[in-house]
């Protein structure tokens, strides 16, 4: 059965697994674009497709954010916790 908390804070499954690598994968793009923008005398295109690939990373992380605060039984703590100061950073 789908369920969203399932996939979110469940490892154990396929899915989970699955979700946790595509994140993690994400953090390792970010990373690289962020990177390669740092790079002198680059084309205006390359900065476009970096820009571009920034977006879409802060937006599936936002969605991800949004998703562990709507699942989150004390929201307020949660926003306060380790975790979910990090997300936020």
């Amino acid at each position: 059965m789908f369920c969203l908390k399932n996939i979110i804070d469940n490892d154990s499954t396929q899915i989970g697994k699955f979700f946790d690598y595509f994140i993690q994968a994400l953090i390792v793009v970010s990373i690289i674009s962020f990177s390669i923008e740092t790079l002198p005398n680059l084309s205006r295109e390359l900065l476009d497709i970096c820009y571009g690939i920034e977006v879409m990373v802060v937006l599936i992380f936002t969605f991800e954010y949004i998703a562990r605060l709507i699942l989150a039984k004390k929201k307020l703590s949660y926003i306060f916790s380790f975790f979910g100061f990090i997300i936020i950073v």
